[in-house]
């Protein structure tokens, strides 16, 4: 998977720190030793508990107030082992001093400070003497990737100021090219202070590549591979908004040697993940659907299970919950039913919401959880793939008969592989007059050992799966037109992006990080349909089409 995902701009909380301007000289490394310039001395193993302190009141000053609440030494699975320490002050007011050091050389890996006391300032330092004091910092705090960084923001976009602070990201480098998942983020203070440090940092080598391509070249090539999706998007105003997107099956990036288009998981697609309707029976519902009792659910309960769990007896309300969206309250009910012979784990819930729509169905009940997982231990044979994806579709054939033709299957969402728990998830869409509702809309889940459909979950809080909607207008602009617009506003990068894959190391498949150089278009900012800036987001994946 595409690690960590672009770079998002944010902190913890809005905080203040009380840091000296001036900074004591730091611990430097010379291979596993560490030496302090201003004590000459070489220590000839790991960093102790009172030098890991030292190592901190020498990059920041401690306040009086603040006493040493917590020091510990982590050890870090297939990782250098790490000191933890926590300082707070015994006020109302939270106010708390964390760092994180690494334990064998001395090197700072995170900083923050949160104190809620509210402060007036005399004087607000500008972006760049923030981008002055975040520098100087970094050429105390890091010691080993100083010479291995970009310029601050180089490769983002425009700093951020939100927050009460100025935020800044120094990306690793490659031959002068970025990694976008090795960076450093410092955060300053308008008051001229250090907010918040953070490194994140895969030791992986990185061998360069070259590129096989111009930078013409690969922006030709990329935008023609550029395809967002069509979707309807709810809203609990405006009905269904059309707006176009990009898919997880979407090309969003290009291999710099081979040209091929990548998805965000690194995944190469060739061709475009097929939408399969279960049949051709379409129904629409003239409104969304009228709230109703709790009592008036319950006998849509009862008549539910007349369809998916014959012979089961009613055995009473097993309480219920509520959700809110786009500023409405959904609630839903639940209501048990027993097998013949009793056993709990065959006893279904039913879940109905106020709307009338059966919102889950489930078989088993927490307490015979661990019975089951016993179960699954004998020796059965599970089912494969494709005849579980029989038995979830029928499922949902035999929910909406009259709705076959208004809801969809696509390989893009298979499970893929059994799950652990002997389970397969498989996942299905909607279309309104040919157009799919954003994202997944059910979920099946079948068990492999048993071959029956013991999980079922739909997502339509609103009432507008079916809805008919005939005022709603066609999309003002093509697909074309959309990537147009979005690429207004971005620029193509050249980059190193890891992504997980599927590798064979002694003879065994494991996941591992795999650093790809690819082209992409970049850029923080969404794009409505009249090419105006919608909002400020890592990467644009969505358009809209309604305005």
């Amino acid at each position: 998977m595409y690690a960590e995902g672009r770079m998002k701009k944010k902190v913890a909380g809005s905080c203040s720190i009380l840091l000296a301007m001036s900074f004591l000289t730091p611990v430097l490394p010379i291979g596993n030793d560490v030496v302090y310039a201003s004590e000459a001395k070489v220590y000839q193993r790991s960093i102790t508990q009172s030098e890991a302190e030292k190592i901190v009141r020498n990059l920041v000053t401690i306040p009086k107030e603040y006493k040493l609440h917590t020091i510990k030494e982590v050890m870090q699975a297939g990782k250098n082992k790490t000191w933890e320490l926590v300082w707070n002050a015994g006020t109302k007011d939270i106010k708390e001093i964390s760092a994180t050091l690494n334990g064998v050389n001395g090197e700072l890996l995170s900083y923050s400070l949160y104190d809620e006391t509210p402060k007036n300032l005399d004087k607000i330092v500008d972006t760049k003497q923030a981008e002055v004091i975040a520098t100087n910092f970094l050429s105390k705090a890091s010691l080993t990737k100083r010479n291995q960084l970009s310029k601050p923001n180089e490769f983002i976009g425009a700093h951020s100021t939100s927050g009460g602070y100025h935020s800044f990201i120094f990306h690793g480098m490659v031959e002068g090219i970025p990694v976008m998942e090795n960076y450093i983020r410092i955060d300053v203070g308008k008051d001229g202070e250090i907010k918040y440090y953070l490194t994140k940092w895969s030791d992986m080598e990185i061998n360069p590549v070259t590129p096989a391509f111009t930078e013409a070249q690969a922006a030709n090539k990329l935008k023609s591979m550029l395809e967002p999706t069509l979707f309807y998007k709810e809203n609990s105003t405006q009905g269904l908004v059309p707006l176009y997107k990009y898919t997880d099956q979407s090309v969003r990036f290009m291999d710099a040697r081979t040209g091929e288009g990548l998805s965000v998981n690194g995944e190469v697609i060739t061709t475009k993940p097929k939408h399969v309707r279960l049949g051709t029976t379409t129904s629409f519902v003239n409104a969304p659907r009228k709230v109703i009792t709790s009592e008036e659910a319950s006998v849509l309960a009862e008549t539910y299970a007349k369809k998916l769990a014959k012979f089961y007896s009613y055995g009473g309300s097993g309480g219920g919950g509520s959700i809110t969206e786009g500023g409405k309250t959904y609630v839903q009910w639940d209501y048990i039913f027993t097998a013949p012979d009793q056993d709990k784990s065959k006893q279904v819930t039913i879940s109905i919401s106020d709307r009338g729509e059966l919102e889950s169905f489930k078989v088993g009940s927490k307490k015979s959880a661990a019975s089951q997982k016993q179960n699954n231990q004998i020796n059965q044979k599970p089912i494969s793939l494709d005849t579980a994806k029989d038995r979830a579709i029928q499922f949902m054939k035999q929910l909406y008969p009259q709705h076959e033709g208004q809801i969809y299957y696509t390989e893009e969402w298979d499970s893929k592989k059994l799950l652990k728990n002997n389970e397969y998830t498989f996942k299905f869409g909607v279309l309104h007059h040919g157009v799919p509702l954003d994202g997944d809309r059910f979920r099946v889940v079948v068990n492999a050992l048993s071959g029956e459909v013991t999980n079922f979950n739909q997502y339509d809080h609103m009432g507008l799966h079916f809805i008919k909607d005939e005022g709603n207008q066609p999309p003002k602009l093509t697909r074309e037109e959309a990537v147009k617009l979005d690429l207004k506003n971005k620029k193509l990068a050249l980059q190193y992006v890891f992504f997980n894959e599927t590798v064979a190391e002694d003879g065994t498949e494991m996941e591992k990080l795999v650093p790809r150089l690819v082209y992409e278009f970049i850029d923080d900012s969404s794009i409505s349909a009249d090419g105006k800036k919608a909002g400020s987001t890592a990467v644009t994946t969505r358009i809209s089409t309604a305005k």
